[in-house]
């Protein structure tokens, strides 16, 4: 913070994405929202009253452990049936290529399951 004039501010991705979503994006007059991000993992961003809300820890919006029913049923984290990294894994299992997912997500349609 020293080295320059402005405040300087430490979050995660996903939540400095929501903060973004929050002044520039979509979210209108909404003051409270949750903001999900899918991708390479999985994360999110809390908005309560139209402020960034990081919790006690800052991880308020650290979706990716938030516990969900895996394939079998059985109670697991977001993280481990919702990212990139976790379709490549079941389209790899199934005998299809899918590094492409990373570098070219235009080309999805291209998978064909």
């Amino acid at each position: 913070q020293a080295q320059c004039e402005f405040p300087v501010y430490l979050q995660n991705d996903a939540t400095s994405a929501c903060g973004a979503e929050l002044v520039f994006g979509k979210a209108g007059t909404a003051r409270d929202f949750v903001y999900f991000y899918i991708g390479a993992f999985a994360g999110g961003g809390i908005v309560l009253n139209g402020h960034l809300f990081g919790g006690p820890t800052g991880n308020a919006g650290a979706l990716g452990s938030m516990p969900v029913p895996g394939p079998d049923g059985k109670p697991t984290q977001l993280i481990d049936v919702a990212s990139i990294a976790m379709l490549e894994k079941a389209l790899n299992a199934r005998g299809v290529e899918a590094s492409h997912l990373w570098t070219s997500p235009e080309d999805w349609g291209e998978i064909g399951v």
